[in-house]
């Protein structure tokens, strides 16, 4: 991919982000340029993956957008969005429009959060685009339910997931009104005896980090769809309230590159680290089930509408880790870790009720926590299993 050669949007003038918002586009092309050429962990990653394309992809080009569906062995070179639909219906594909999406998708129709992701992933100069509004076909329940079973391929396989973090729906945009770090160089001058020395520091200036505020706490956040999303993607660039952030494998940094984290595996971030863990290859296989705990933890906060999408919203995570543990799931636990995946718990002092639409929807089996609607906890760290399982059967209905 060549970055030095990347075409600014001016086919569309009116709809790309402000001179200020692209210029920032420097500090995430740099971010994917340095990954894709020197972090040799995400390059290991990348040579031993085998991803098949997407079913539909939304092409780029200077007049037009459009849906076009590749062959299945296709290797494509791909950008995946991650985004709150909120109250605010996007546009979406459906049996009656997707062979006029096929023919030309109107920038203007769409809303603000995926105008920015087009034009931010034509300026890095990747033909296309994954939305999932516009490439799963809404009002089909068997493509639904297909596409639902692939969200691992997708956004795994995806070169870089754009996430609109702060937007509450599609009408806010990725790009919020960015106040930089004030950077002040400072002088020194010292006299010690006949010899003059000189010395400059740097001093940065920001409002006191608020990561969980702008990270954990933010509305993508807080949906149960988007968890697995974040987690599958290998390269993620976070467009927050307060800045931008980049995570991969190898690196997590903030715009104002005060915030740069290499050992990610072993690091508290604000975001699920669950797949760095995942596809680090050197964890114990303690460490990985502690890790999905952890994650499920948060996944049991977040919120879902339609609580049968319960065990859907966990599909690609489950075949993902599924396939590094070489374990098979079971209700929201595993085979080989049951032991201690019965033991969760609701943390003392929350209250919280049984998720009927779930149970009714699912025959959600009782002892698993995703019977609960509300915080469950299913980390045991620390804890030394000492029971034997014996035998366990989940029989799955559907994709």
């Amino acid at each position: 991919m060549d970055f030095a050669k990347q075409a600014h949007p001016r086919a569309w003038p009116n709809l790309a982000p402000g001179v200020s918002s692209i210029s920032r586009l420097n500090a995430p092309k740099a971010w994917l340029s340095n990954c894709l050429a020197s972090h040799d962990r995400c390059d290991k990653i990348e040579a031993n993956a085998t991803y098949s394309c997407p079913t539909r992809l939304i092409q780029i080009s200077d007049d037009t957008l459009h849906l076009v569906c590749l062959p299945p062995d296709t290797r494509v070179t791909y950008v995946a969005l991650s985004h709150c639909w909120g109250k605010h219906q996007p546009i979406t594909t459906t049996t009656g429009n997707i062979e006029a999406h096929k023919a030309s998708i109107p920038l203007e129709s769409m809303p603000k959060t995926f105008q920015d992701a087009i034009v931010t992933t034509k300026e890095f100069g990747i033909e296309f685009i994954w939305i999932d509004s516009l490439c799963i076909i809404q009002d089909s329940p068997s493509d639904w339910a297909y596409e639902a079973a692939r969200m691992a391929s997708v956004y795994s396989g995806a070169t870089c997931t754009i996430a609109a973090v702060w937007g509450m729906n599609g009408t806010c945009g990725c790009f919020r009104d960015h106040c930089p770090t004030l950077r002040i160089s400072i002088d020194e001058q010292r006299v010690i005896g006949t010899y003059i020395t000189h010395r400059t520091h740097e001093m940065y200036l920001r409002p006191q980090p608020k990561s969980q505020k702008y990270l954990r706490e933010a509305a993508l956040n807080t949906r149960a769809w988007t968890l697995q999303e974040i987690v599958l993607s290998r390269r993620i660039i976070l467009f927050a309230e307060d800045q931008m952030y980049w995570h991969c494998t190898s690196l997590y940094e903030s715009e104002d590159s005060l915030d740069s984290v290499t050992d990610i595996t072993g690091t508290s971030l604000h975001i699920p680290s669950l797949g760095a863990v995942a596809r680090h290859g050197e964890q114990s296989k303690d460490m990985l089930y502690e890790s999905w705990q952890t994650t499920m933890k948060s996944y049991s906060l977040r919120q879902l509408t339609n609580g049968g999408d319960k065990f859907a919203a966990l599909a690609g995570i489950t075949e993902f880790f599924g396939g590094v543990l070489a374990d098979e799931a079971v209700a929201g636990l595993w085979r080989r870790d049951l032991g201690r995946g019965l033991m969760w718990q609701i943390p003392v002092n929350r209250h919280c009720a049984i998720d009927q639409d779930a149970v009714e929807r699912l025959n959600m089996p009782s002892w698993s926590w995703l019977k609960i609607k509300g915080e469950a906890d299913p980390s045991v760290a620390d804890t030394r299993l000492c029971v034997q399982n014996l035998d366990a059967q989940v029989k799955w209905e559907g994709l």
